[in-house]
């Protein structure tokens, strides 16, 4: 098993990460690049408490869809919608500027799965 298969380790609160998270966009970073997938949500999870009290028009925000943190894959309509609504929350924002299909080599139709997200309303067009 390497480093990104195996189980995250969980730290109480997100104290490090929000404070780098923001240090790196007020330094002049604006693009923020994550995934359901990584660290079984916690990632958007401590990157939402730190874009919290930032602007939205101070960052670029992308994320993904399709792997889920247990590892297992859904490209569908349903499973697109609940992957973002859950992001959004997360990661405390209304909308996200890019939408990205995470392993698209496992997507059995890249076309449907992308319809999928562009339908969905929260994504910055």
């Amino acid at each position: 098993m390497n480093e990104i298969d195996s189980p995250p380790t969980y730290v109480p609160g997100c104290t490090s990460e929000r404070r780098g998270n923001s240090g790196a966009i007020r330094s002049g970073v604006n693009l923020i690049d994550t995934s359901p997938f990584y660290g079984q949500s916690r990632s958007e999870q401590c990157l939402g408490e730190a874009l919290r009290d930032l602007p939205r028009s101070s960052f670029y925000l992308a994320t993904k869809v399709g792997r889920h943190p247990d590892c297992s894959f859904d490209y569908g309509a349903k499973a697109v919608a609940r992957s973002l609504e859950s992001s959004l929350e997360r990661l405390n924002v209304n909308h996200i500027d890019l939408v990205q299909i995470h392993d698209v080599e496992f997507c059995p139709s890249q076309s449907n799965c992308l319809t999928n997200v562009a339908c969905f309303g929260s994504i910055q067009t």
